[in-house]
């Protein structure tokens, strides 16, 4: 066939294919035979894809071969950069890089031409178009006459939504030929799976980057791990911190879990399997605090805390963290020495009270025990009665240190846990009585009044009588000891909500309410010590909350400077026996 002939053919098949119209040579010749060259070319550019190969390399492979085949014109491959919708040319070897971007400027301006039309939206208009820039550089690019036309086909994904574009610079009036077409629809499939692996692999390379940056943040591991239904036991991801925390690199762990339990004691290693695989089963949170030692020796303690998920696969997925928590644990290890020293300590305090309560009580019984006789003379008379005067102030100082010495070993016990109650059915009017005899004496020294008000046939009341006459004989003395002249005090019983209730109502100096607290203090004195008018330790309210606590029972303080106070004991319920 003469030359000129083949010319005149080849471009009536391309305004055929242009206008739309079938081409008699294709229709004579039937469906073209594969290209070797294109099926060389299409599987080169797979196997690219599927090895991992950069995503310009496979593109200038195909872009150079398509600017082969339809020569004089040029082949660039460009991606739409989301979600900028702007194109990037990636491809172009025959292409001077400085002009890549007037190209994708004029890819651009195509594209916005040709939108709104259905059959030729976006970067996929399929015939000769206008290139915008500058056109001297564009017809220095392709070096051909035709320089100032492009034609296009668009790159999609398997959504239908644009990747970028194949695009021919300097191409006919009427576009390229058949077969450039055809190895443009046949390699755009490829050149499209390319770029959205790489916009895949992108994607998950910023995920696992924010993923890995927001791990590196944490003080410990961040994992993934997979239960098999046959009881398989692997990690799918697992953060950098495994490294810090165990000395086990990530990887090693990811190809063999072992590498990461060993580094746990042996008690823990025993039954760990089994109470994953019943955590599992019964898809129960994991928390779990264990110590470890790592690769290097240290020990330390760890927190492990992840959430199940089962799988369709029957897999149960664990998504967790492993916290460094040794910081926590010898804290807490510090606090129970810390706190096993000051029992200690304490226990040695309570013991040596103890001893020497014991030892001060033999000779103040004798002391107290002499001095009564020599106050009464019954030995006798002793001659000048100032030694009776004396006598008595002996005896008033050993009943007192006595006392003192009864109060703080009473506290010892308590505090160590080692008073029992004696419990039994009492009488509180009896109780009242003995109380109210014993403070008397005292009262009719200080010229303050003491009454009673019980209601009629109290029931009887459960309890230690010797801690509660303590109670009430407590209250009473501070009632007398800080009501002036001619005051008075009053003490009441009743029942309330079913509970005994005993009340000590003084018209003292009283106290702010802000005080009440502290007043309940061992050792607490409301007044400065430098102008405290009224002696004492500061253990009578103490101890009364102390017994009252033993009896389950709760004390209220109500106060009033210049007013009086009130102290009121409520004993619970069950502790009232009807008779």
């Amino acid at each position: 066939m003469p030359r000129s002939h083949s010319a005149a053919s080849r471009g009536s098949e391309r305004r055929a294919v242009a206008t739309g119209q079938p081409s008699r040579m294709a229709a004579m010749a039937g469906a073209p035979s594969p290209d070797p060259v294109l099926v060389e070319v299409e599987h080169a550019a797979i196997a690219g894809v599927a090895a991992g190969a950069p995503l310009t390399l496979i593109l200038d492979g195909l872009a150079a071969h398509l600017g082969s085949i339809a020569a004089p014109a040029s082949c660039a491959i460009a991606i739409c950069d989301q979600p900028t919708s702007k194109y990037r040319i990636v491809a172009a070897p025959h292409i001077p890089a400085s002009l890549w971007d007037v190209l994708a400027a004029g890819l651009e301006a195509a594209t916005r031409a040709k939108r709104g039309k259905a059959d030729n939206a976006g970067p996929g208009a399929r015939e000769a178009m206008p290139v915008a820039g500058n056109a001297a550089d564009v017809h220095r690019l392709v070096g051909a006459a035709t320089s100032e036309l492009l034609w296009s086909r668009p790159l999609v994904d398997h959504r239908g939504a644009g990747l970028g574009a194949i695009a021919l610079f300097g191409v006919a009036p009427d576009g390229p030929a058949d077969d450039v077409r055809h190895a443009c629809e046949r390699l755009s499939s490829v050149a499209g799976i390319a770029i959205e692996r790489y916009r895949y692999a992108s994607e998950l390379k910023s995920a696992d980057d924010r993923l890995a940056a927001v791990t590196a943040a944490i003080p410990g591991v961040v994992y993934q791990r997979r239960v098999s239904p046959d009881g398989d036991i692997r990690y799918t991801y697992i953060s950098e911190g495994a490294y810090d925390l165990f000395g086990v690199s990530p990887r090693e762990i990811l190809s063999d879990p072992k590498a990461l339990f060993d580094c746990h004691g042996p008690s823990y290693r025993m039954d760990f399997r089994d109470r994953l695989l019943e955590a599992s089963r019964t898809l129960s949170m994991w928390d779990v605090e264990v110590e470890i030692i790592s690769r290097n020796g240290t020990r330390k303690w760890t927190h492990a805390i992840a959430r199940p998920t089962r799988l369709a696969d029957g897999t149960v997925q664990w998504d967790g963290i492993i916290l460094d928590a040794t910081r926590i644990a010898r804290r807490e290890q510090a606090l129970r020495q810390e706190k096993e020293a000051a029992e200690l300590a304490n226990r040695g305090k309570s013991e040596f009270i103890a001893s020497m309560s014991h030892e001060l009580r033999t000779p103040l019984n004798a002391i107290i025990g002499f001095s009564e006789l020599m106050a009464k003379e019954t030995m006798g008379p002793l001659g000048n009665p100032r030694y009776r005067e004396y006598c008595g102030d002996i005896l008033d100082s050993g009943r007192h240190l006595l006392g003192i010495v009864n109060d703080v070993l009473d506290i010892s016990k308590i505090e160590s846990g080692k008073l029992v109650l004696h419990e039994e059915p009492v009488e509180v009017a009896s109780i009242v009585a003995a109380t109210m005899h014993l403070v008397r004496e005292r009262a009719e020294v200080a010229e303050v009044a003491v009454e009673s008000w019980l209601l009629e046939d109290m029931p009887l009341l459960v309890a230690d009588e010797r801690l509660v006459k303590q109670i009430l004989l407590n209250l009473l003395s501070n009632a007398v000891k800080f009501t002036p002249k001619q005051g008075r005090v009053v003490v009441r019983g009743g029942i309330e909500h079913n509970g005994i209730v005993l009340q000590v109502e003084d018209t003292g100096i009283g106290m702010d309410p802000a005080d009440i607290p502290r007043a309940m203090e061992r050792f607490s004195q409301i007044d400065n010590s430098l102008s405290r008018r009224h002696e004492g330790t500061g253990l009578g309210l103490y101890l009364v909350k102390l017994f009252a606590d033993l009896h389950q029972a709760t004390i209220e303080l109500k106060s009033a400077r210049g007013i009086g106070t009130t102290a009121t004991v409520r004993f619970p319920p069950k502790r009232t026996l009807l008779r």
